[in-house]
């Protein structure tokens, strides 16, 4: 066999090399690397790569020999080749047009290298050097171009690799990670950031059917990071780690497939990876506060995930305050420039969401309770003045809303929706001995006796019940259905603020005037607004769709609606009632919007009826209003 003088590489070289000549193709491989790789040598990397020369494991290992040493050292051309393409247009072309001809070869022979040290003694210990090579070669192929891109998405072979090495585990069951090359997450990454490749990887894993086994993969490696022992001393990798596994977490959610958002969901992914970046976050605050600015987007990219969710959406805000998304914010703010436009008007955002769309709710409050017993939340103490100010005054606006859900007797539903009741403000029998039913075939509306059952069917309730069954057969799946204890603490907050504004002398005074005025509660739009209306003005009409870009699935309940009007416009025998039009967002799309009937007793005002819609953001709505 003839060799290049002293190692160098001649012309006979590549045609030994291409004879399957292993030493030569070794030479190759060494002597390229750093230097220069010609479209021939290329050819010869290639011809060694085509999947019928991958051997099969049950093979003897001497038979399997030479074609790993031919492979391995084609696949560190390959590497050093994607190199040179960077700037070498002619390389990048050539490397382009056989890595798309052979998409097949390449994910063979690499998932053949993946199973060499399952059987071969002495790499055994290079398990997770093997896994991160291979995962920083597809990286890169993935990369160079677009077509590439396409051609290896495409292909299920390329998919299940990438799935494979992202649930390999090491001898201690724990999944492979490198904080210091990442390669493993990159690559799932690479995969899922554009929205072709994330269709077809979530189409193969709802398949394969490891939805659940892919977040909590994720999760687990959350944590890992967060609680990495080099972390104190080193955290640029553990910051990068956990950039890369929100953002691909984020990714797989906005998909919106309900599959992996159950998945996800039942993983509680949103409040692991929240406590893991707030136990990152701490810890690199202690050592190395000038760093916590590289975590802000990744916070942004969590948050906006949940904003934007459009089913499971209680469940997720719950998860990210469970998960301590409200110290975490805390602990970022500071770090915030306030000459970044952009992150600032990101971060009131926040604020504004959490404090008038999300600590709005009970489930929500309860978990926020959890972290800050009294429902004050601390002041900032450093960061943009802007911003420390409007932390403070909207968690001031969480007041009323903490109070209600302290002042709640119980969470037993003692809502009655027939408008004739007889017992709601009875004192012989007191509505919490009589707990509500709701209807057993739509459940949208609740009862304190048979009675009251029958007299609303008669009157209303025969009208509204098959589409309200279809209604919440609609919403059912989608996790977003209102429950009747929430709509029950939201009548609570809403007599407990016209009990606060009477005692305060700021509400006009209806007596020997009922059914002229209406109260206002509107949250809607980011803050408390109260103001009042001369209903003597407007048509119940006007009032069901006076707000606007909101679109509502209950057309059923006109009828009842405006009963409810007119029942307040009759004279009321010298009772104190008043009139209510109480709306609340929840989260980024969702309205609560009710009318409540309020009557005073004693001191402070009570509920004696209401009726609830539960409306979307029409530009976003996935359940139009004809279809309920």
């Amino acid at each position: 066999m003839r060799r290049g003088t002293r190692g160098r590489i001649d012309a006979v070289t590549p045609e030994l090399a291409s004879a399957g000549s292993i030493p030569d193709i070794i030479l190759l491989a060494a002597r390229i690397r750093g230097g220069k790789c010609s479209l021939e040598v290329l050819n010869v990397a290639f011809k060694f790569l085509r999947p019928e020369l991958v051997p099969t494991v049950d093979r003897s290992r001497s038979d399997f020999r030479q074609p790993i040493d031919r492979a391995i050292n084609c696949l560190a051309i390959l590497d050093n080749a994607c190199q040179q393409a960077a700037s070498d247009s002619l390389i990048k072309a050539g490397l382009v047009d056989h890595l798309i001809e052979n998409v097949d070869g390449i994910c063979c022979w690499i998932n053949f290298c993946l199973l060499i040290p399952e059987f071969v003694p002495t790499w055994k210990n290079d398990v997770l050097g093997a896994y991160n090579r291979n995962s920083a070669m597809m990286d890169v192929f993935l990369n160079m171009d677009d077509r590439v891109y396409d051609a290896y998405i495409s292909s299920t072979g390329c998919i299940d690799l990438v799935l494979r090495v992202w649930f390999r585990e090491d001898e201690n069951r724990e999944l492979l990670l490198d904080l210091e090359t990442r390669s493993i997450l990159q690559l799932l990454y690479t995969i899922v950031k554009k929205k072709r490749g994330l269709e077809i990887l979530v189409k193969r894993i709802v398949e394969k059917r490891i939805a659940g086994r892919l977040a909590l993969s994720v999760v687990r490696r959350a944590r890992r990071v967060s609680e990495a022992s080099s972390l104190a001393t080193k955290p640029i990798p553990a910051i990068s780690c956990i950039q890369i596994l929100i953002a691909t977490a984020c990714s797989l959610v906005e998909c919106e497939n309900e599959v992996i958002c159950k998945a996800f969901g039942s993983a509680h992914a949103t409040r692991e990876l929240c406590a893991s970046l707030n136990t990152l976050t701490t810890t690199v605050q202690k050592g190395h506060a000038e760093l916590l600015h590289t975590l802000v987007p990744s916070f942004h990219h969590l948050f906006a995930t949940t904003m934007k969710a459009r089913i499971y959406v209680v469940d997720n805000w719950v998860d990210i305050v469970e998960g301590g998304v409200i110290p975490l914010l805390a602990h970022l703010l500071p770090s915030v420039r306030s000459d970044d436009d952009v992150v600032l008007g990101f971060s009131m955002a926040s604020i504004s969401t959490l404090t008038t769309g999300v600590i709005c709710h009970p489930r929500v409050i309860k978990r926020h309770l959890a972290w800050y017993p009294s429902g004050d939340v601390p002041d900032l103490i450093q960061g943009p003045s802007a911003i420390t100010a409007y932390w403070k005054e909207r968690w001031m606006q969480t007041t009323p809303f903490i109070i209600s859900y302290l002042k709640r007797d119980g969470t037993v539903v003692t809502i009655c929706d027939n408008h004739a009741c007889s017992r709601r403000m009875s004192k012989d029998e007191p509505a919490q001995n009589n707990p509500s039913r709701q209807c057993a075939s739509c459940s949208s509306v609740v009862y304190c006796s048979t009675e009251c059952q029958e007299d609303d069917w008669k009157m209303f309730h025969s009208r509204e019940c098959r589409q309200a069954g279809n209604n919440h057969t609609a919403r059912r799946p989608l996790h977003t259905w209102y429950s009747h204890s929430d709509r029950q603490f939201h009548l609570t907050f809403a007599a407990y603020i016209v009990t606060s504004l009477s005692a305060q002398g700021h509400l006009p005074d209806s007596s020997g005037n009922p059914g002229n005025l209406l109260i206002n509660l509107d949250g809607s739009k980011g803050k408390m607004i109260i103001g009042s209306i001369d209903i003597r003005s407007v048509q119940s009409e006007a009032l069901w769709s006076k707000r606007e870009n909101t679109a509502y699935s209950q057309e059923y309940l006109k009828a009842r609606y405006a009963s409810l009007i007119n029942q307040f416009n009759q004279p009321q025998g010298g009772k104190d009632t008043r009139l209510v039009s109480f709306a609340v967002r929840f989260g980024a799309h969702e309205i609560i919007d009710m009318m409540v009937l309020l009557e005073r007793v004693g001191e402070a005002y009570q509920a004696v009826y209401s009726v609830m819609r539960h409306g979307y953001d029409s530009e976003y709505d996935s359940l139009p209003p004809d279809e309920a």
